[in-house]
């Protein structure tokens, strides 16, 4: 899996729980949650956030890969109907089997993304 989904900043983390900002940051200042500073903001993981608040709430699973699809992925999802590598990475980052992918690039309709 690309580490790259894996990693996030606290404010991201936190939206993407539902949490309040400063819940994670508390989490992450009294060791509670295992992370790094890089350049001077707190970076922490999926697991670590999975380990300490349980799974990503599912409505923002699917705003999570709906953000990282690119039009390639979404035509091989239509017209081949298979999954790229890169939506096989996302859905293992947010720790889902099944997902339905709405819509196209073509600006006639959004993309949207439903998990089964």
């Amino acid at each position: 899996m690309n580490p790259l989904y894996e990693i996030m900043n606290a404010s991201e983390a936190a939206r993407l729980w539902d949490l309040d900002e400063s819940t994670v940051r508390r989490a992450i200042w009294e060791g509670r949650m295992l992370s790094r500073k890089s350049g001077g903001v707190n970076l922490v993981t999926q697991v670590a956030m999975r380990e300490k608040y349980g799974p990503m709430p599912r409505h923002n699973a699917s705003c999570f890969i709906e953000e990282y699809l690119t039009s390639e992925d979404v035509t091989a999802w239509h017209e081949e109907g298979t999954a790229t590598p890169r939506v096989e990475e996302l859905m293992e980052a947010v720790g889902v089997d099944c997902i339905q992918i709405w819509g196209s690039y073509e600006g006639t309709e959004p993309v949207s993304v439903n998990l089964c």
